[in-house]
């Protein structure tokens, strides 16, 4: 691996539950892949580097990660092209199980390597795909995973996606995030129901009211480029908001072969 310069990276916090915890409850159950519904993935969505390294990613699954973020969104609605893979697991990062089971990364520069946070950039032809991996993550989940066909790879519910998403514009303020949100709902997803998910999983560093603040504030970055239809969106869901429902952690296990609470 070739060591860029260190750079700054979002990553969003462990959780209100700390280190990965274990559970040797009687009624604790054992998730595998053959218990999870498949989905078809949206692969058309991304450019054609990017496809390249999807096609790699097969071992991940194996390794306890799960794909989050806006790839892991697009994925499922089709609604934007995302350009990178944020891979999170609850087990602590080990670089060099990494390397041994994804040889193709031996190539990647390495933007980022600290505890429990890798981020690459990957040389695809005269390009690069950034891939981010986050190990300790301990917030849990609140929906089961579903596995892409093709990779086997476990992608985020989207119930999932929206308790994280919501979490992240209060620490920044981006459109693409705003554009996954709104397009969620329009899916069918609840954005009541996101915001109990992620009072649940991020505690007392996710103020509901503060997130629906900035759900309705488009002063920020680039926010004034949204459409009109996604703004429209984002303040009639918003305004129906009256009390925050906090929704059951299912599982502190993001991928495959952990346990359900």
């Amino acid at each position: 691996m070739v060591h860029a310069t260190h750079v700054e990276f979002l990553a969003l916090p462990a959780g209100p539950g700390g280190e990965r915890r274990r559970y040797a409850d009687a009624a604790v159950q054992e998730v595998s892949v053959s218990t999870l519904k498949k989905f078809q993935p949206r692969t058309e969505i991304l450019p054609d580097s990017q496809k390249e390294v999807w096609s790699l990613l097969k071992p991940a699954a194996k390794m306890g990660f799960a794909l989050y973020g806006g790839t892991a969104i697009a994925l499922q609605l089709g609604h934007r092209q995302s350009v990178d893979f944020d891979l999170f697991t609850d087990y602590k990062l080990n670089e060099r199980e990494i390397l041994r089971k994804m040889p193709f990364l031996k190539q990647a520069q390495v933007i980022q390597a600290s505890e429990d946070t890798l981020t690459m950039d990957y040389p695809v032809d005269k390009e690069h795909v950034k891939i981010s991996m986050f190990g300790g993550i301990a917030f849990g989940r609140v929906g089961s995973p579903l596995i892409a066909s093709g990779n086997e790879l476990p992608v985020a519910s989207l119930d999932d996606l929206m308790g994280t998403k919501l979490k992240v514009i209060l620490q920044r303020a981006e459109k693409k995030d705003y554009v996954d949100i709104a397009e969620m709902i329009r899916s069918g997803v609840s954005l009541e129901k996101g915001i109990g998910s992620a009072y649940s999983m991020f505690g007392k560093s996710f103020p509901p009211k503060d997130c629906l603040a900035a759900l309705t504030y488009f002063k920020d970055g680039d926010l004034e480029t949204l459409s009109k239809k996604d703004m429209e969106t984002l303040i009639r869901q918003s305004s129906k908001i009256t009390g925050i429902r906090p929704q059951r952690i299912i599982s502190k296990t993001l991928g495959v072969g952990g346990l359900e609470i």
